[in-house]
């Protein structure tokens, strides 16, 4: 229970992720943290 897929409550998982900051970035890609199918952007 340690993945969470698009299937899986992915609009909450913007909120507890550590890598997108809990929202989707200003380009509108999404962390790989919490979907896999977005790119995780380096601060």
């Amino acid at each position: 229970m340690g993945k969470h897929t698009k299937s899986d409550n992915a609009p909450s998982q913007f909120m507890t992720c550590p890598m997108c900051s809990g929202s989707r970035r200003r380009d509108g890609k999404t962390c790989t943290w919490c979907h896999g199918n977005g790119k995780v952007r380096s601060r």
